[in-house]
């Protein structure tokens, strides 16, 4: 009995450290990014964190990975609501940056 006690005791405490090891570095940077601006954000905006992930999943592809990897750095070191959402405006201005530049390049020929 003390061997299967035991043996529980030791899967239990592998699948918890198993699952916050998963949701602390494995869960796509995009998942954490809508995590963390719902935990600043208050509980409005957990309703909304599917809706978010898609969001960001197309915010990547517009602006690519370093700049969305840049997002997720700076939002990870936010403490409020107001500085995670400025830093998902300032990936909104990188993405326009880049629209600007194609812009310039092709009236230009280049």
């Amino acid at each position: 009995m003390k061997r299967f006690v035991s043996t529980l005791l030791v899967l239990g405490i592998l699948g918890g450290g198993g699952y916050l090891i998963y949701k602390r570095y494995m869960t796509p940077k995009q998942v954490r990014a809508c995590e963390k601006l719902a935990k600043l954000c208050g509980d409005g905006a957990k309703d909304a964190l599917k809706e978010c992930e898609q969001k960001m999943n197309d915010l990547e592809k517009a602006v690519g990975k370093p700049a969305m990897e840049k997002a997720v750095s700076c939002l990870n070191e936010a403490s409020s609501c107001a500085r995670g959402v400025g830093c998902m405006v300032g990936t909104g201005v990188s993405a326009l940056g880049e629209f600007l530049e194609g812009v310039r390049r092709s009236v230009q020929g280049k």
